[in-house]
């Protein structure tokens, strides 16, 4: 792209796709100047923003990751209920090849 400057100290960007339009604004970097058009500046503000929302969410999930297992405490309630469950089950049956016989097994030897 060929970038001159115009005598009213405005600049234009000559040839690029992304700039088109009159610049009022330069900066000069490593004694170069260079101009950034507002769809340039857009551009580089939604990779800097997502640049930064990546790094909150790798934080995030590094931190959600790291953190230790809840403690489960069993009630009187949850023994009796997870105990009839297992009495119920038939653990000798096959759960591919016949869940029900499985998951109702003990209770049928028991009441049929």
């Amino acid at each position: 792209a060929v970038v001159s400057t115009q005598s009213t100290g405005t600049v234009r960007n000559e040839g690029s796709a992304l700039c088109s339009v009159q610049l009022t604004a330069t900066y000069y970097r490593a004694g170069k100047m260079a101009v950034l058009c507002n769809r340039q500046r857009i551009l580089v503000y939604v990779i800097v923003i997502l640049a930064v929302l990546s790094v909150v969410l790798f934080g995030v999930l590094m931190w959600s990751v790291s953190k230790p297992p809840v403690e489960v405490e069993y009630s009187e309630g949850f023994v009796r209920a997870s105990a009839g469950l297992r009495e119920n089950m038939d653990p000798t049956a096959d759960p591919c090849q016949d869940f029900y016989q499985f998951a109702c097994g003990g209770w049928m030897k028991r009441n049929l």
